[in-house]
């Protein structure tokens, strides 16, 4: 009803005749048939598009990686369609965050200085990746997770305001509850109650939208007697859901989030609010808000406005109290009036471009230091190899040694597997918090089968 643009063929009165459905889900259709085709060759012909080294295969990018101030800096400097939104934000009196994030040191230190924190999650990119930023397709995970992963900056940052998941979270909230998903957040001792923000990307049916949970460790102040329901200086605490299609059973999604609140807050042993314990979150307490937002008007770009979605939220969280007002207004005034959220299908076509660009410039800079390193790796090799041992002969068990390590992955980022490491699996990404659990596990190479295509 709201998609004025889907009217004509999803309204209750549809003026779409069945012939023409086919037309209209080309894209769709034409994906499914892709990524079976891809499916049915991968397994048949896996480990010999490996030996064989598959160009498509190859990853173009592990993000994040350490390097200059200047390497992100020239990267992000095709960004026009973000500085856009930067300048508006500006304009509306707001200090906008730095355009420029992933130099920050808690992104790139592996070791984060917090007892039981879990390396960093890195998100590999290849060439198949980088086709579905063409238009008319559909945007994957390793593509949707690599964007949250630049705007946020500092994922391993456990003082932030805002955490953002990937798109296993929430799949795997969904099928396992929140026990297979409580050490994502456990091991890195993150208290998701202190976050203003809380991105859960929702991957499902082909489709992409965004939960955002607001102000979770504010949930007091919705029962609060004493505060001003129309106050605009007291938190307000909400889940937001935009979904560009109105597509996905947003009542089933908040519920899971609303039991993974609960399961949380008992783990944490917050303690009781208005006399309750073990149910503080629930769609009375914590409502369900879905604002007016722009929508799409094809089938493919899902994706995409999720990208727009989570990075306008980004921008807006330092300057702007998500508070009692907006609750009691169910955020339509807020969505309306700011003009971040206005954008169009133009917008979005920009969007992939930049992306597209975005990851090429990144790209450039890491293959151009890992060939770096490979190239001091193997000189140093060739000198351990010319140098003598102390027992007088040259030092071949140091050597062997040497390339050993090599072959094992040594010189790699943490986090990120090897064919000896695991097996034919050879980008398995550790998620939040994750260390050994196979449902906390994601692989972000083409080889992955959940959560691979999106609407």
């Amino acid at each position: 009803r709201e998609n004025q643009a889907l009217a004509t063929f999803l309204g209750t009165d549809p003026q779409l005749e069945f012939y023409q459905i086919k037309e209209y889900t080309t894209a769709l259709d034409k994906d499914t048939k892709k990524e079976a085709d891809r499916r049915r060759s991968s397994r048949i012909g896996r480990s010999k598009s490996k030996k064989k080294g598959n160009i498509l295969e190859k990853p173009l990018l592990v993000f994040p990686f350490k390097a200059d101030e200047e390497v992100f800096s020239t990267a992000a400097s095709t960004l026009n369609e973000l500085k856009e939104a930067r300048e508006v934000q500006e304009q509306d009196g707001g200090e906008s965050i730095p355009l420029i994030q992933p130099q920050d040191s808690d992104l790139n230190e592996t070791d984060v200085k917090v007892k039981g924190s879990s390396r960093t999650h890195y998100i590999t990119v290849r060439e198949d990746d980088i086709e579905r930023l063409a238009p008319g397709e559909f945007l994957n995970d390793a593509l949707v997770d690599f964007w949250m992963k630049w705007i946020s900056g500092a994922p391993n940052n456990t003082d932030a305001d805002v955490h953002i998941f990937t798109s296993h979270f929430m799949s795997t909230l969904a099928s396992d509850g929140p026990q297979a998903v409580s050490s994502w957040t456990a091991k890195k001792k993150i208290d998701i109650f202190e976050k203003k923000l809380i991105f859960v990307p929702v991957n499902s049916d082909l489709h992409w939208s965004l939960a955002v949970v607001v102000n979770p460790g504010f949930i007091a102040n919705n029962s609060d007697d004493e505060i001003d329901r129309g106050s605009k200086d007291d938190e307000g605490s909400f889940l937001l859901f935009l979904d560009s299609l109105t597509m996905h059973r947003k009542k089933r999604i908040a519920s899971d989030i609303y039991k993974w609140l609960n399961f949380e807050w008992n783990r944490l042993e917050k303690g009781n609010v208005d006399g309750e314990s073990s149910r503080i979150f629930w769609s009375d307490t914590m409502p369900l808000l879905t604002p007016k937002i722009p929508y799409q008007d094809n089938g493919c770009d899902c994706g995409v406005f999720v990208c727009r979605y989570a990075y306008n939220l980004f921008q807006m969280r330092n300057n702007y109290i998500f508070s009692q007002y907006d609750l009691s207004t169910r955020c339509k005034k807020l969505f309306k009036e700011c003009r971040l959220f206005e954008f169009g299908m133009e917008d979005i076509a920009r969007i992939r471009e930049e992306m597209k660009s975005l990851i090429n410039n990144l790209s450039t800079s890491y293959l151009r230091m890992k060939k770096l390193e490979k190239g001091k790796k193997k000189g140093k090799c060739e000198n351990d190899e010319a140098v003598p041992s102390e027992e007088g002969g040259n030092s071949s068990g140091e050597v062997a040694a040497a390339d050993e390590t090599s072959s094992s992955g040594a010189n790699k980022p943490d986090g990120v597997s090897t064919d000896n490491d695991e097996g034919e699996n050879t980008d398995v990404m550790r998620e939040e918090g994750s260390d050994d659990t196979p449902e906390e596990t994601t692989s972000l190479s083409t080889e992955k089968e959940n959560v691979e295509n999106s609407s």
